[in-house]
């Protein structure tokens, strides 16, 4: 959506078509993605009272050996596993790439050092991880808290200036 984005304003112009259709695909995507795969089939599936994905990964080695079949559930199986490893891989970059790139909005400058930021971000928060969690977990519950609370004030000023 960024690369739209940048691309019709470097047009001048924003098309609103287009800013429409980037917005339809996101909302239709997730729509489908979790009515069909996670309604309709994941949650169906059930492996001595296990579910999901990896559930139904499990239930093909007790299919019997039809090529055709099995090979169908089997490729249907490898597709999804690699589809949800990946989303847990990029998902987190992805977010913290996401958060970064609104520092450019404070100074246009600090483009070139987006990358970098992130990057030492998620490094720091995977030298963290063998720390434990629970550790963890408690620098960012006030870290956490006080984000929210800068959301509220700063809602709170802009509805004080602009009743």
């Amino acid at each position: 959506m960024t690369a739209l984005s940048a691309e019709q304003s470097a047009s001048g112009h924003l098309d609103q078509t287009i800013s429409y259709g980037m917005v339809s695909t996101l909302i239709w995507s997730l729509i489908l993605i979790v009515t069909v795969l996670y309604v309709t089939i994941l949650l169906r599936t059930d492996n001595a009272g296990e579910g999901g994905l990896l559930a139904l990964l499990g239930l093909i080695r007790q299919l019997p050996n039809r090529a055709a079949r099995r090979g169908v559930w089997v490729v249907l199986a490898g597709v999804g596993a690699a589809m949800f490893l990946g989303d847990s891989i990029i998902t987190p970059a992805i977010s913290v790439l996401s958060a970064v790139e609104g520092l450019e909005l404070l100074d246009a400058n600090l483009h070139a050092w987006i990358v970098p930021i992130t990057i030492a971000i998620l490094l720091t928060l995977f030298i963290l991880q063998p720390i434990g969690i629970h550790r963890v977990a408690k620098a960012f519950g006030p870290i956490m808290l006080l984000w929210f609370a800068c959301i509220a004030g700063f809602g709170l000023l802009a509805v004080i200036k602009q009743p």
